[in-house]
């Protein structure tokens, strides 16, 4: 029969174990007036006996051993009658050689023991599995798991996790490159024996203890909450509602000073945070806000056009002129293009090619526009 529990400590306990009274069991804490069980150690089934029998206790656990099921095997009270049964041969056969021995009166004779009934030591077979984690808490590859007295090994998954079978009352030594092997004393029962190595430099204070009032769950959530607090990529694509990408839109987060211009081919990339808003500005064309979803990192856009703004653009410019020869000399002139750094050059170029495809994008549109009347002249005549 099984019983299958789960441990959590809600609220840890801060106090230092170092400084804590030693006791049989773990120590005592005087600020609680407790005393605290330590459970690093214990094998599962130790823990779930002792913590079913002590709902209260309050005990120092390693983080493996928390927030994950423990079960306790319950075995059968016949485990000992094979046991009892070799005992009662020797008697029969002393009683048996008795009564022989009464009605024959022979010279003894010398025999060959067969050892049956024999008190020798019983040899069984004994299964451990579990996992070996790191100082972290996170599982090791490739542990030597080993029989002391047999020199039998094996090694752990890539999840950490082994198994090995061995005689009762034999050792197990855990042993890694760069950790301090750790031995464990297997008893008559199969077991599960999670191990944690150490740093061979490390200290007691590295180790993931958790200390505090044991809280008991006979079940374990199936989902987690998790907080999203790393950046993610978003890509798109800006066009207009006839479907052309549109060059040098402004693609802004909002509330930040953060933002990037499109493409000539109306495309962008942004790193943003989830819950977060992406504001799109184009000249002539309607602001539009988009809020970023968790479920999809694209996020294409179709920007409208703004009637208002279109009857009231002016283009200016001015012309500025030097006096002196016509032919400039060659040369990097304070205040000329080639006195621009790379980056301040390229942003010209990206800024002038921009606008020249805006240009173009404007003049197929009136053209189009002036095509679109002359038909619908045509088709009133």
């Amino acid at each position: 029969m099984k019983k299958t529990i789960t441990l959590k400590i809600a609220d840890p306990c801060h106090e230092d174990w170092a400084k804590m009274t030693p006791t049989q069991k773990g120590k005592h804490c005087q600020v609680c007036s407790k005393e605290v069980i330590d459970f690093t150690e214990k094998t599962d089934e130790a823990i779930v006996a002792h913590v079913l029998k002590n709902k209260h206790a309050c005990g120092r656990f390693i983080t493996s051993q928390l927030e994950r099921e423990l079960t306790l095997e319950r075995k059968s009270g016949h485990r000992f009658t094979p046991i009892a049964a070799s005992l009662l041969v020797p008697f029969t056969l002393l009683a048996s050689n008795f009564s022989i021995s009464a009605k024959k009166r022979e010279p003894s004779k010398q025999f060959t023991s067969l050892h049956i009934g024999s008190l020798h030591k019983h040899t069984m077979q004994i299964g451990v599995k579990g996992v070996v984690y790191s100082f972290n808490g996170k599982p090791i590859q490739g542990v030597n798991v080993t029989v002391k007295e047999t020199g039998k090994t094996t090694q752990t998954a890539h999840n950490g996790e082994y198994s090995i079978q061995l005689q009762a009352n034999q050792t197990l030594v855990y042993s890694y490159r760069g950790y301090s092997a750790v031995e464990v004393p297997v008893g008559t029962v199969a077991m599960r024996k999670d191990v944690m190595l150490q740093k061979e430099d490390s200290t007691q204070n590295s180790t993931p203890l958790r200390m505090g009032k044991v809280a008991l769950r006979k079940t374990v959530s199936a989902t987690s909450e998790i907080t999203a607090t790393s950046t993610v990529k978003i890509t798109g694509t800006v066009v207009d509602n006839s479907g052309l990408p549109l060059p040098g839109v402004n693609v802004l987060i909002k509330g930040t000073t953060k933002g990037i211009q499109t493409d000539f081919d109306g495309q962008y990339v942004i790193e943003s945070q989830p819950n977060q808003t992406l504001i799109f500005i184009y000249v002539a064309f309607k602001t539009k806000e988009v809020a970023i979803s968790t479920i999809s990192n694209t996020i294409n856009v179709t920007l409208h056009e703004d009637a208002q703004l279109l009857d009231e653009i002016l283009v200016g410019g001015f012309s500025m002129y030097e006096s002196g020869p016509t032919i400039k000399p060659f040369g990097n002139k304070e205040g000329g293009y080639y006195s621009l750094s790379a980056k301040e050059r390229q942003q010209r170029k990206l800024a002038q090619r921009n606008t020249n495809a805006f240009i173009k994008i404007k003049k197929d549109r009136k053209k189009a526009e002036r095509k679109a009347k002359r038909n619908e002249r045509k088709d009133h005549k």
